[in-house]
């Protein structure tokens, strides 16, 4: 780190806040000369000075041996944690020790552990990005999800997990995605870090599920569910089974995705979805329609729109000749590619050129399939 240019970014940014020229803030401390040299990080200022400008600014410049100790131990506690994946969340005394970071030579670090656990940079960060080390630098492109900038940077098991899930969210790359997947995960094994191994395993099982390898996908699964239980993690382990149950029904095993959703006790609103799909073509239809009418939970436009589709579908056996079935279905899959991991997009596709080839939009289901990132066999829902 540079400190001393550091510091006098710092000062300057106070200065600014008070709307103070150099002169205003220089004078009975120093030289406005000396102070613009501060600024500049080309003199080194004494322990005196800072005090006087900190405190003119109403500000404490924290700089005494204890306190020193204290914010080492913890950027060192910090970092080795945000590198492991683990869960953060600061103590009272915690907090109190990162307000007074910000007025000392760990002050980077400490907006860079704030901004981690928001996921929210602050603008000054930009002025202080020359004086950042490679470490802090890194944590500065994932939060920018500059991802792959972060894996040239520093490549170790965090950055080739972040990197993967860009290529398995996008599906532009599957193998390239696989590839950096794994080395998270061999990276992570070979310094024990369950976090970064238990997600790259679960994303590898989700891309697997997405190109419809289910045998890939369930060994990929079976690691990610051991180190679920093993961490507690009970979510994730029922996340994982409907993710299993929802490739079935992509991969045409829709009588096995229903027999799994029927058991589910207080199904979530996406299960429920997934249950009526399942139970839709596995020819329970009035099952299926009174799963999605039975719904009565708050749902995001998206959502809403998802249940809208299959009650279309369930309701009209002409579904397929009904404008208003093809504006929902379209909007749905565009919004899917657009906001969400391509598998959800994926998962709509087989409808999508359904509509199309109905209509005779050849030239549109060729498009869509020839650019599609993913390249998978679909559902037969030939009309």
């Amino acid at each position: 780190m540079k400190t001393n240019e550091m510091i006098g970014c710092l000062i300057r940014r106070e200065r600014l806040k008070h709307s103070w020229s150099l002169a205003g803030l220089a004078k009975d401390i120093c030289a406005v000369s000396y102070l613009s040299k501060i600024e500049q990080g080309k003199a080194d200022c004494s322990e005196d000075i800072l005090k006087l400008l900190f405190a003119k600014l109403s500000v404490t410049w924290h700089c005494d041996a204890l306190f020193l100790q204290q914010a080492e131990a913890f950027v060192k506690v910090m970092y080795e944690c945000i590198f492991a994946m683990e869960e953060i969340v600061f103590s009272d005394e915690e907090k109190k020790l990162l307000e007074e970071m910000e007025y000392s030579i760990y002050a980077i670090d400490a907006l860079l552990f704030k901004a981690w656990t928001t996921r929210k940079l602050p603008a000054e960060v930009d002025s202080l990005a020359q004086y950042m080390d490679e470490r802090q630098l890194c944590l500065v492109y994932l939060l920018e999800e500059r991802h792959a900038d972060a894996l040239r940077l520093n490549p170790c098991a965090l950055t080739a997990y972040y990197a993967g899930m860009d290529g398995y969210n996008r599906g532009d790359n599957y193998e390239r995605a696989m590839q950096l997947l794994q080395k998270a995960y061999q990276l992570a094994a070979d310094d024990g870090l369950v976090h970064i191994m238990f997600q790259s395993a679960v994303l590898l099982g989700n891309l697997a599920g997405n190109l419809l390898d289910v045998n890939t996908m369930m060994q990929h699964y079976t690691i990610a569910e051991r180190l679920a239980r093993a961490l507690g993690y009970e979510e994730d382990l029922r996340m994982m089974q409907y993710n299993t149950a929802a490739v079935w029904i992509e991969a045409g095993r829709a009588e096995e995705a229903y027999q799994y959703f029927c058991t589910l006790e207080n199904p979530s609103v996406m299960e429920r979805h997934k249950y009526a799909i399942a139970a839709e073509l596995s020819d329970r239809k009035e099952e299926a329609l009174a799963i999605i009418c039975d719904c009565h939970e708050e749902m995001d436009d998206l959502m809403t729109k998802m249940y809208k589709l299959v009650e279309m579908r369930l309701s009209d056996e002409k579904f397929l000749d009904d404008n208003a079935y093809g504006e929902v279905l379209l909007e749905v899959f565009e919004k899917c590619r657009k906001d969400l991991p391509i598998g959800y997009a994926a998962f709509h596709l087989p409808w999508v050129l359904q509509w199309y080839v109905h209509h005779r939009q050849y030239r549109a289901a060729y498009e869509l399939t020839h650019n599609f990132p993913i390249k998978v066999p679909y559902l037969d829902l030939s009309d």
